[in-house]
C-alpha cells in the first residue's frame, strides 16, 4: 500500500467534509456575524475544520495499524469508503434524490466502489495524491471570500465617542423583519385599526409612508441601506468595516447608544460596546449551531424537514423558544442576557428592550432594535402568549419556495398574521414607555421593515421575482416626528404616498434631529418637502448583484391583498384562522344538525390535555393536531371538522406533504375551563349536504 495514505486521507476528509461545510459559511457570512466571532473565532474554526478532523481519521487508522497492516489497511479503505460517501451525499441530494434510503443506498454504493478502486488501482491513488495537493486551495478559496476576507484582514474601526447633547431628541428605531405592508392593510387599503390599533395610532400622530419600499431581499444587504442610507452592495458584509458611516457614527457624536441587532453587527465597539463573553463560549455556540449545518448539508430533504430554518437569525440553530430570565430594566443586564439568549426567546428580548427606556437615561439616546420577532417561524399569539402545542406546519420548503399546496401556506399565514398583532402590542408598549418616561413628545420614533415576505403558493419565499415582488418590497414605514426640532415640527403628517425607499432614513434621521450628515447619501430627506421625487424605485436582489426597477408606485399588491382578505375576511377574525377551502358553512353549527356515520378513525395528539383549558394562561393549547387514519387518506386530502362541547368550531384539511395529518384552530373563546368534550370528523358530500364520519378513537 502507497505510504501516502495519510495525505490522502487528510485531502479526502477536507474536500468531502471541510469544503462543503466552508462553502455555505462562506456564502453566508452573517453565520460568524450573529455569533460575534470576530477575526479569532473565523481563523479558530477554519483551522478546527482542516486539522482536527483529518487527523482523527488518521489517527484511527494508524491505531488500527498496531494490529498489523491489514488492519490498518482495513481502516484505511472503510474511511475512504465512508468518505467518498459522504462526498456523494450532498450531490445526491442537489440531483434531486429526495428518499433516506436511496440515498444512503446510492451513496454507499459510490463509497464501496471508491474504496475497492483505491485499494486495488494505482491509478486512483495518483488520482488522491493530486486531489490532497488541489485541497490546499479550499482554505485559500474560503478566506478569499469577500465577507470572509473582509472579517479576517480588515482593522478594528472605531467610531466617534459619544459627546451627549441633551437638546437634541430621543431616537427609536424599530426594524421588523419579514413584515410586508399587505400584511397590515384592510380592505380600504388602511393599516387596519382593529388589528393594529397602535399601529393605527401612531400613524396618525405622525407620518405613514404608504409607498415605502425596501432596498434588498434580505437583511444582509436590506438593513444596511437602512441605516447608512446607500443601495446595497454585492460583496458588503453588515459590519463597520465594509459600513464605516451609518446612523450609530452620526448619532454618536450627540447621543447614547443603545442597539440589538439580530443578525448584523454594523455598530462600531466604541459605541456600542460588546458584553464580555469568553470566546469558548462563542465558540461553543457556533459548534452548537454547526451540528444543525452539517445536518442539512449531508441529510436527504426528507429527514430534515423538521430542522430549523437556517436563515431564521444565523444562530441558536437548535434552541428552544424557552423563557428567559426575569425582567430588569438595566440596559446593561438586558444586553447580557441578548447575547445569552439571542434566538431562544425573540419576544423576550424585544420586551426587554422596550422595558429599558427610561427617563433616568442620559438623554438624548438612540435606540436601536432589529428583532426576528416577527420573523419565521412565527412564535407569539397576538397577546404574546405561546401555544403549548404548536409544532411546526409544513409548506415552508429548503429550495426557498412555499409547497403547492393552498392550506398548508394558508396556515403559514396565519402563523404570521396572529405573530403581527403582537408586533403591534409590542409597538403600544413602546409609545406607552416612551410617555411614562416624559420622553415621547421629543422623539423621533420610526417603525419600519427590511424587507417582506411572501405566502403565495408554489412561488418563492423571499427570492426577488416579478410575481413576488407586490409582498417582498413594499414595507411599512411609519414616522413619530419629535417637536422640539424645526425638521420635526414642518415635517409631513397623515398618509403620504410620495415615493419612498430604505436609503430615504438615515437622510431623515439627520435631518429630524438637526445633525449634518458626514458622508455621501443616495436617498433624500423626507423633511425636506422641495427635494424632487424620484420617477422610480430600486431594489437589489441576487445577494445584490442585479436590481429590478419599478415605476415610482412601486408593484402592484392589490392581488396579493385580495387574497390576504378572502382567507381570513375583515378584522372580525382576530386570530386570522383561514376560510377553508370547502364546508366553511359548518363552522358553529350543532353536530346534531348534520348526518353523522360511525366510520372513520382519526387521531389527536395528546387528547386529554384539551380536557382543561386555561385561556389565561401564558401557554395554552391554541392548535390541534391530528391524523386521518381511516379512511385512508390518498392523493386527495380529507377535509376534517373538530367539534367542542357539540358544536363545530374548527374546519380544516390534511396537508398534502404529510397525507392524512392536520391542524385545526378553533377559536380561543369557545374552551371552558373544565369539561371540553372534543370530538373529529372526516367530511364528506356535497358543501351544500355534508356528511360527518365520527371518529372511533377518542
Amino acid at each position: 500500500m502507497n505510504r501516502r495514505w495519510a495525505l490522502h486521507l487528510a485531502g479526502l476528509s477536507i474536500v468531502a467534509f471541510t469544503q462543503p461545510v466552508l462553502e455555505l459559511l462562506g456564502s453566508n457570512p452573517e453565520f460568524f456575524v450573529a455569533h460575534h466571532t470576530g477575526r479569532i473565532g473565523v481563523l479558530i474554526l477554519l483551522a478546527v475544520l482542516l486539522l482536527v478532523v483529518p487527523m482523527v481519521l488518521i489517527g484511527i487508522v494508524a491505531a488500527a495499524g498496531i494490529a498489523g497492516r491489514r488492519a490498518r489497511d482495513g481502516a484505511l479503505w472503510t474511511a475512504v469508503a465512508l468518505l467518498t460517501a459522504l462526498l456523494a451525499l450532498p450531490l445526491l441530494k442537489r440531483a434531486g434524490l429526495h428518499s433516506a434510503a436511496l440515498t444512503f443506498t446510492t451513496a454507499g454504493l459510490i463509497g464501496f466502489g471508491a474504496a475497492i478502486l483505491y485499494a486495488r488501482t494505482a491509478t486512483a491513488r495518483a488520482f488522491a495524491t493530486i486531489g490532497s495537493v488541489l485541497a490546499l486551495a479550499v482554505p485559500v478559496a474560503f478566506v478569499a471570500r469577500p465577507g470572509i476576507r473582509t472579517m479576517v484582514f480588515a482593522g478594528e474601526l472605531r467610531g466617534a465617542l459619544a459627546q451627549l447633547d441633551p437638546s437634541r431628541p430621543t431616537v427609536v428605531l424599530f426594524v421588523f423583519d419579514e413584515t410586508p405592508l399587505v400584511s397590515l392593510l384592510d380592505e380600504d387599503r388602511q393599516i387596519d385599526p382593529v388589528l393594529y390599533p397602535n399601529l393605527s395610532a401612531l400613524a396618525k400622530d405622525g407620518g405613514w409612508f404608504r409607498n415605502a419600499t425596501a432596498s434588498g431581499e434580505y437583511t444582509r444587504w436590506a438593513l444596511p441601506a437602512i441605516l447608512d442610507g446607500r443601495y446595497p452592495q454585492a460583496d458588503a458584509l453588515p459590519t463597520p468595516a465594509d459600513h464605516p458611516d451609518t446612523v450609530f457614527t452620526l448619532l454618536g457624536r450627540t447621543h447614547r447608544i443603545e442597539s440589538f441587532e439580530a443578525v448584523t453587527d454594523l455598530c462600531p465597539e466604541s459605541l456600542c460596546p460588546e458584553v464580555a463573553r469568553p470566546l469558548r463560549d462563542r465558540l461553543a455556540a457556533v459548534g452548537d449551531d454547526l451540528r444543525i449545518v452539517l445536518l442539512e448539508l449531508f441529510l436527504p430533504d426528507d429527514l430534515t424537514r423538521d430542522l430549523p430554518d437556517l436563515t431564521a437569525g444565523w444562530a441558536n440553530f437548535g434552541s428552544d423558544d424557552a423563557a428567559a430570565d426575569d425582567a430588569t430594566t438595566d440596559m446593561s443586564e438586558i444586553r447580557a442576557r441578548w447575547y445569552k439568549y439571542q434566538g431562544r426567546d425573540k419576544a423576550q428580548m424585544t420586551r426587554d428592550f422596550i422595558e429599558g427606556i427610561g427617563a433616568e437615561d442620559a438623554r438624548p439616546t438612540f435606540y436601536f432594535m432589529h428583532t426576528l420577532v416577527s420573523h419565521h417561524p412565527s412564535i407569539p399569539l397576538p397577546d404574546g402568549r405561546v401555544s403549548s402545542t404548536r409544532r411546526g406546519i409544513p409548506g415552508r420548503r429548503r429550495t426557498g419556495r412555499w409547497s403547492v399546496d393552498e392550506w398548508e401556506v394558508a396556515q403559514n399565514y396565519q402563523r404570521h398574521l396572529m405573530t403581527l398583532e403582537y408586533v403591534d402590542a409590542l409597538i403600544g408598549r413602546t409609545v406607552e414607555r416612551l410617555k411614562q418616561a416624559g420622553l415621547y413628545e421629543n422623539t423621533l420614533m420610526i417603525v419600519t421593515a427590511d424587507h417582506g415576505v411572501t405566502f403565495d403558493p408554489g412561488d418563492y419565499v423571499r427570492q426577488l421575482r416579478a410575481s413576488t415582488a407586490p409582498e417582498l418590497v413594499p414595507v411599512p414605514l411609519i414616522v413619530k416626528w419629535p417637536s422640539g426640532t424645526p425638521a420635526g415640527r414642518a415635517a409631513p403628517r397623515g398618509v403620504i404616498d410620495r415615493n419612498v425607499e430604505a436609503i430615504d432614513l438615515a437622510p431623515t434621521i439627520a435631518a429630524a434631529t438637526g445633525i449634518p450628515l458626514t458622508w455621501q447619501v443616495d436617498g433624500t430627506s423626507l423633511t425636506d418637502p422641495s427635494a424632487p421625487e424620484r420617477p422610480g424605485k430600486t431594489v437589489h436582489f441576487d445577494k445584490a448583484r442585479r436590481t429590478m426597477t419599478f415605476g415610482r408606485t412601486g408593484p402592484d399588491y392589490a392581488a396579493a391583498l385580495d387574497r390576504k382578505l378572502r382567507l381570513f375576511g375583515s378584522h372580525g377574525n382576530k386570530y386570522r384562522i383561514p376560510r377553508p377551502p370547502k364546508y366553511a358553512s359548518l363552522l358553529d353549527t350543532p353536530i346534531a344538525a348534520h348526518p353523522v356515520r360511525q366510520d372513520a378513525r382519526i387521531s389527536i395528539a395528546r387528547p386529554s390535555r384539551f380536557r382543561k383549558v386555561d385561556v389565561r394562561a401564558e401557554r395554552f393549547p391554541f392548535d390541534i393536531y391530528g391524523k386521518v387514519v381511516e379512511p385512508k387518506v390518498g392523493a386527495d386530502p380529507a377535509y376534517v371538522a373538530v367539534a367542542l362541547n357539540g358544536t363545530i368550531r374548527a374546519v380544516t384539511r390534511t396537508w398534502i406533504s404529510q397525507r392524512g395529518r392536520f391542524d385545526a384552530t378553533p377559536d380561543p373563546s369557545v374552551w371552558l375551563p373544565d369539561g371540553n368534550v372534543l370530538e373529529a370528523f372526516v367530511v364528506t358530500g356535497p358543501e351544500s349536504a355534508p356528511v360527518l364520519h365520527r371518529s372511533s378513537v377518542p
